[in-house]
């Protein structure tokens, strides 16, 4: 198990750095999850990054916070199998962007 510290310390180099640089470069498709109540990443974040990177899909929780995968653990997986299972269709239709609500 990491240490607190490491783990804090983590944290907050990832809030100072500027994954919008990066998120162009990603060539895997990417599933982000976002709490529409998340108030540590705000929605609004994750849907620019979103727009960045080239094949991505945004899955927006309305009731949920920054924690889902802690708090709503089995609607997180449930989401996470079924883009899983879509990344063959993906593939084979070619990139595409969508959001969610769930």
């Amino acid at each position: 198990m990491m240490h607190p510290r490491v783990v804090i310390e983590e944290y907050m180099s990832s809030l100072n750095t500027p994954l919008e640089s990066y998120a162009q470069r990603v060539d895997v498709p990417v599933l982000l999850v976002a709490g529409a109540k998340d108030v540590i990443v705000p929605l609004a974040r994750l849907e620019a990054l979103a727009g960045l990177i080239p094949d991505c899909e945004l899955v927006v929780m309305p009731d949920q916070g920054h924690l889902a995968p802690i708090e709503r653990p089995t609607a997180t997986a449930t989401i996470t199998k079924q883009w899983l299972a879509g990344l063959p269709r993906r593939r084979q239709s070619g990139r595409k962007r969508s959001a969610a609500l769930v």
